[in-house]
């Protein structure tokens, strides 16, 4: 879990033994809006 060369990444339970912890989330925030970045300037955006 946490952040790899291909991007964030969480192996989860399926009982929910194993959740997400807050770098998990602040990588995956973080690649989120990275991608939105990328995606709105490909389409022509900012």
């Amino acid at each position: 879990t946490g952040g790899t060369p291909y991007g964030v990444s969480h192996l989860a339970h399926a009982d929910g033994s194993a959740p997400i912890s807050a770098e998990e989330s602040r990588l995956a925030i973080a690649q989120g809006k990275r991608l939105a970045e990328v995606a709105l300037r490909l389409h022509g955006g900012k």
